[in-house]
């Protein structure tokens, strides 16, 4: 009996690739699915996120996007969540920055995760007036502001004054 490639096959073995935090399996998953003429799903494209998130991947987590956004399948609130994810324990702000405006302009919601690791990765940098600008800014959106958001901004000030 033979196996034919489905997107479920190579949805379940991106999946297992990420639980299994083997991130070049995962992508190599996603290149097996181009040879088979599969198009990725956005289940696919979390898990390959995910995995590209958990190992630090964040300018791979980026590329993937842009190809999410080119293709036909669009990146919604979790993927992009991923990759500012990725980009936040990067350490990489700007990223950051640049993903949330283009989620507005996507029409993708943004929600306090994604604010969060914003303010995060700006008190990592002691980017102090940005990461008060964006709590001031969910506050304005009507989002959720938590420990997570005031401990991140407090910190950010504390950084910029060392």
């Amino acid at each position: 009996m033979r196996i034919t490639p489905s997107l479920i096959i190579h949805n379940s073995a991106v999946s297992a690739c990420q639980q299994a935090s083997a991130w070049q399996l995962a992508v190599a998953a996603s290149h097996s699915m181009a040879e088979a003429e599969i198009s990725p799903s956005t289940v696919t494209y979390g898990a390959m996120l995910a995995s590209l998130k958990l190992r630090g991947q964040w300018k791979l987590a980026l590329k993937l996007l842009g190809q999410m956004q080119e293709g036909t399948t669009l990146p919604n609130q979790v993927s992009y969540n991923a990759v500012i994810a990725a980009c936040q324990q990067a350490g990489r702000w700007q990223p950051v920055l640049d993903l949330l405006g283009q989620m507005t302009l996507d029409d993708v919601l943004t929600d306090h995760i994604s604010f969060n690791a914003a303010v995060s990765s700006c008190a990592q940098d002691g980017e102090w007036q940005v990461a008060l600008a964006l709590l001031h800014d969910m506050q304005h959106r009507g989002l959720i502001t938590d420990s997570v958001s005031f401990s991140s901004a407090i910190s950010a000030c504390v950084k910029r004054s060392e």
